[in-house]
């Protein structure tokens, strides 16, 4: 699941080991997404998330966290809308080493633009 907030952007997924099915992994791509979604993890479950750097996929920042607590800090987001429309123009994420892609927040529509690095 990805979650775009005024807090960043950061992708949800099952936690790959079958011991931790009520785990989730957190990651994001850039380092101060990351600091912010743990900011909230680390407030609604009372204790510290460990972020790894990782050099090997495409999201680089990675923390676990317990569905229960992820689903506090959305649950809380979701209830602090105060804005009429989301404003912020763009939100910018890396993908891989040949091209970057920014996602645009349209008035109508959501829209994807792959953007290709210089050799």
């Amino acid at each position: 699941m990805w979650i775009f907030s005024r807090h960043g952007f950061v992708d949800l997924v099952q936690h790959p080991h079958p011991d931790h099915a009520d785990k989730l992994l957190v990651r994001a791509q850039v380092q101060e997404d990351m600091a912010a979604f743990v900011a909230l993890l680390d407030e609604a479950a009372g204790q510290p998330h460990a972020v790894e750097q990782t050099y090997d996929g495409s999201l680089r920042f990675t923390t676990v966290a317990t569905k229960e607590t992820v689903a506090k800090v959305v649950s809380d987001l979701v209830a602090n809308i105060d804005y009429t429309k989301f404003k912020q123009s763009a939100v910018h994420f890396d993908l891989g080493a040949k091209s970057s892609y920014v996602v645009w927040l349209g008035p109508n529509d959501l829209q994807v633009t792959k953007l290709l690095r210089e050799p």
